[in-house]
């Protein structure tokens, strides 16, 4: 069986989604999208310099489809085909198809016309139950951490001593202040502790607003996003919506408490007493309509403050245990193998 990829070399949470995949499953073909017509990020190809690559700019025609097709047996992409007939044209060329969608942005809602693709894939327990209602044939399988990876900046993590250091990742702002960035803000008003709280982000229009001198605004961007993580006792992230949330996976097997709102799928990872109270505050279009929360200022303050005078070393323990047992490349590689397996089988 000769598996392909489409991927994308972007620095955004769908290139990493792929990113992840080709180095654990290791296509045979990668057709990679050049995504400067549509967003106009830079690109990383070198990210796939050794595998097989067809670049394509923007979305692939009918014709680019198919003379890809003809070279593998099985297609995995993430989120979307990046063309209408691409399922179509690999079932009338017997080519096996798996999505692993993401649910906000899964065409499917919006266009039930389109053609299902033999397997779908959803990388979080957010909307699981919904997708299966829908579409049956729906499986749970995360994008894969690579722990080892990990290894020297989560030894660095369980060791350090002193004032401790709050991770916040803003990354590029998303709609509605996905990661909550305003939302954790406003808590610092209800924190009195003393701590630093870094907030990276990949523009500069975050803004300190109450000049809080234990903010750091930090706009660095590593060459090994590993070392976004370093030198940190837990990451706080008061997300208002989303399903897959590669920070909290990563920070997890880096060693870090995460903080999250206690809402889903959040509460299907993480203990009860790292989940923050929030509330629904309104809803927005995507694909589907999507619910939006905002966390209890005041909880979250008081959380915060409670972790800045707790000894953290046995919850990053568990925070490790968990990113392992539930993320991790080598928990994970046999289940994506039978699940390509059984796809191609059908």
């Amino acid at each position: 069986m000769r598996v392909g990829l489409i991927a994308r070399s972007d620095r955004t949470g769908l290139g990493n989604q792929t990113r992840n995949l080709a180095r654990m499953i290791r296509p045979d073909e990668i057709m990679l999208i050049n995504s400067t017509v549509f967003n106009h990020n830079e690109q990383h190809p070198e990210i796939y310099a050794q595998y097989s690559v067809t670049e394509i700019n923007g979305f692939p025609t009918n014709a680019q489809v198919i003379e890809w097709l003809r070279g593998v047996d099985l297609v995995i992409t993430c989120e979307v085909f990046y063309n209408p007939m691409f399922v179509d044209l690999a079932k009338k060329m017997g080519v096996k198809t798996i999505n692993h969608f993401n649910w906000e942005f899964a065409d499917y809602l919006r266009q039930p016309e389109l053609t299902l693709p033999d397997k779908l894939v959803s990388p979080s327990k957010w909307h699981f139950e919904d997708a299966r209602r829908l579409w049956g044939n729906v499986e749970y399988l995360p994008t894969p951490v690579f722990v080892d990876d990990f290894e020297e900046v989560r030894k660095h993590n369980m060791s350090r001593t002193g004032k401790k250091r709050f991770l916040h990742i803003a990354g590029r702002p998303a709609v509605n202040d996905r990661n909550g960035t305003e939302d954790l803000i406003q808590a610092m008003r209800y924190s009195s502790e003393d701590f630093e709280l870094v907030i990276k982000a990949q523009v500069g229009s975050i803004v300190n607003t109450f000049n809080d001198p234990r903010i750091i605004i930090d706009t660095s961007s590593p060459e090994n996003e590993v070392e976004l993580y370093r030198d940190f006792d837990a990451m706080i992230l008061p997300r208002r919506y989303g399903g897959q949330c590669l920070p909290m996976t990563e920070a997890l097997c880096a060693g870090l408490v995460v903080l999250m709102t206690d809402v889903a799928p959040n509460d299907s990872v993480l203990p009860k007493h790292w989940l923050i109270e929030a509330k629904k505050v309104g809803t927005f279009m995507t694909r589907t309509l999507i619910d939006l929360y905002t966390v209890d200022h005041t909880a979250l303050g008081q959380r915060i403050d409670f972790l800045a005078k707790k000894d953290l070393h046995t919850d990053k323990k568990v925070a490790y245990n968990i990113g392992y047992k539930e993320f991790s490349n080598y928990e994970l590689e046999g289940k994506w193998e039978k699940m390509i397996g059984e796809t191609y089988g059908v």
